[in-house]
């Protein structure tokens, strides 16, 4: 059975270096295998990219994607050498149609396309490192490599039926503030190491508190910590990722929250420090690794919280990302509401210069484009319209409550004889009005 693991410090026979069968080690790596044995040729694909540095959660992107295909050539006794056009359309058939328990689709279109381009990819390498061939891919399918202008270079994309039109861009919603408490939770289930406990609630707070991405976060130091500490306005200066050059932006947090993250600087993390690096060596990394001391990765984040997940027995997608998303949501929640405080005109007024909260937001979210924080805008009214329609039931409620106690006051009173009968019904048709 095909399988895929993401392996430690795992030395593997690699083709592609020196040009002949050579062995190397690497860390975090993802391994795949048919029956237990590896496969030399998409593995030998795989470690290409650690060559040219590409970031590991690309890798184990395109490892998951080899490894969807190895599983179907596998089911249907196809030798990948053997893999052809006519394979290659049930293939892309396969991968538009399956479905889960529920019948639900597996993959959108923009999934399958990738897929599919992973596998072209994979045999132009094959062609080019086993056969000597260029351009393998070509040769095999159907296919014709089409150039194109970027913003930023000529790049080329394959062309083939099988290939789907593009789905509309997908856009995670923003995570639970319940999900966000069983996350909590779960921090204390996962591990009985106190250090790690410690550290991924750190984490969790700031992702929430801060809107960061996970890249901003794990460079963070405890000098910006603590010097967020020393000022009246405490702010995070967080290094904004996706922009040319050095940018940097400040977020506003609350004192006690960087006193409970001081506090984990000086007991917890320094322990861990101490131990496996020297006085002189200290990188100043907010958050680090419990076996080595070293900065976090963003990929051991990222396999933390799925971790979390599964403990806290979250089915919903939980990922870093869409605490960012709940950031900018409440952001625009709270803006919205001042709007609404401010002004007698309610919501009309900011929609009026709508650009002014984007504004605002973008300062502290980093993003490029004002426009891509439209989403946000129809989440914010959407959960507040949600919210004013809670508190109006609420309040509905709260009335017939009242009237029910008054009915039942006046009954009482009649029985008394406190009131005759003429008080009774005429304060009743008053109640019922």
């Amino acid at each position: 059975m095909s399988n895929i693991e993401i392996l430690n410090n795992i030395e593997l026979p690699s083709y592609y270096v020196n040009n002949n069968i050579s062995y190397k080690t690497f860390d975090k790596f993802p391994y795949l295998s048919l029956n237990g044995i590896l496969c030399f040729s998409t593995n030998a694909y795989l470690q290409s990219f650690e060559v040219i540095n590409l970031n590991k959660l690309s890798i184990i992107k395109i490892a998951y994607a080899l490894n969807t295909f190895l599983k179907y050539c596998e089911k249907e006794n196809i030798e990948v050498n053997e893999f052809n056009e006519e394979n290659l359309i049930n293939f892309a058939n396969f991968l538009k149609n399956e479905a889960d328990d529920n019948n639900s689709k597996l993959r959108n279109n923009t999934s399958v396309n990738y897929i599919i381009n992973c596998v072209f990819n994979f045999y132009n390498f094959y062609g080019a490192t086993f056969l000597d061939e260029k351009n393998y891919c070509n040769k095999v399918f159907n296919v014709k490599e089409v150039q194109y202008k970027t913003k930023f270079k000529n790049a080329t994309k394959f062309a083939h039926s099988c290939l789907l039109i593009r789905s509309e861009k997908r856009t995670r919603s923003p995570i639970s503030n319940e999900n966000i408490q069983k996350i909590r939770d779960a921090v204390y289930k996962l591990t009985d190491n106190k250090f790690v406990q410690q550290r991924n609630k750190i984490l969790i707070k700031l992702l929430e508190i801060t809107g960061a991405r996970v890249t901003e976060l794990i460079g963070l130091s405890i000098f910006d910590i603590e010097n967020a500490f020393n000022q009246d306005n405490p702010m995070i200066k967080l290094k904004t990722i996706k922009r040319k050059g050095e940018h940097f932006r400040y977020v506003p947090v609350d004192k006690n929250d960087l006193r409970e993250i001081i506090t984990y600087i000086k007991i917890y993390r320094s322990k861990v420090i101490k131990k496996y690096l020297k006085s002189n060596k200290e990188h100043g990394f907010l958050f680090i690794n419990e076996k080595t001391g070293k900065q976090l990765e963003s990929i051991t984040v990222s396999n933390e919280l799925i971790r979390l997940r599964n403990i806290a027995q979250i089915n919903q997608e939980t990922c870093a990302h869409m605490f960012r998303h709940r950031f900018i949501t409440n952001m625009f929640i709270h803006l919205i509401k001042q709007y609404d405080l401010q002004n007698k005109d309610s919501f009309r007024n900011a929609l009026m210069d709508v650009n002014n909260l984007k504004v605002h937001i973008q300062q502290l979210t980093g993003h490029k484009n004002l426009g891509s924080l439209d989403h946000y805008i129809h989440l914010a009214k959407s959960e507040l319209t949600n919210m004013s329609d809670v508190l109006s039931n609420i309040n509905q409620s709260q009335k017939l409550e009242a009237k029910e106690r008054e009915q039942k006051r006046l009954l009482e009173e009649l029985k008394l004889g406190n009131i005759d009968l003429n008080e009774y019904i005429k304060n009743m048709e008053i109640l019922n009005k």
